[in-house]
């Protein structure tokens, strides 16, 4: 009984090597029809129907009261800002300059809470095909920093705009300081 339960498994065992290989060589012997790998990037998967897109700023209609990066439930948006002065690497906004506009993509929940809270209507979610700006921003990246999505020049966040941020805050303490001081001696 022993010896027919051994090659009864390997019978089962053999037919079934057979049946995956079956699919193994189908898709081999026929890979135009069956392909799946898609050539990234220079063939990209279509986005469902109902994909939100990514988010773009209006600069110059934004308030900075900050909103969208309060609502968000992961944290994922930073704003720095000012309302004291112009800076010198400050982009122009409806109130006061802005130094650093970021979205994380790496954390972002695409959830859209960010734009139904703006009061101006100045952040959207807008397909990639819609968009002004139809830039080479992907969700591809090997560092941390890749993912990172600077809204003030809808591309990615670089060193340089890290660069540009530290010497916005420097200024913008400035700014705080002599406004301040205007303030004391009126």
């Amino acid at each position: 009984m022993g010896c027919v339960a051994y090659f009864k498994n390997l019978y089962q065992m053999c037919v079934s090597i057979l049946v995956g290989m079956q699919v193994t060589i189908g898709y081999f012997l026929h890979p135009k029809k069956t392909c799946v790998t898609l050539q990234y990037p220079h063939v990209c998967e279509p986005l469902p129907e109902r994909h939100r897109g990514i988010h773009y700023l209006e600069t110059e209609k934004c308030i900075m009261c900050q909103l969208c990066a309060k609502t968000c439930p992961v944290n994922c948006i930073r704003i720095e800002s000012t309302r004291d002065g112009e800076l010198l690497y400050g982009y122009k906004s409806k109130n006061g300059h802005l130094s650093r506009f970021t979205v994380d993509y790496g954390r972002c929940l695409f959830c859209n809470l960010c734009t139904e809270v703006c009061t101006p209507k100045c952040l959207h979610m807008q397909p990639v095909a819609e968009r002004p700006y139809k830039d080479e921003f992907d969700f591809s990246a090997t560092t941390r920093l890749g993912v990172l999505k600077n809204l003030l020049s809808d591309k990615r966040y670089t060193a340089e705009d890290h660069h540009r941020v530290k010497v916005c805050r420097v200024e913008s303490k400035k700014l705080a300081e002599v406004k301040k001081q205007k303030t004391q001696e009126a």
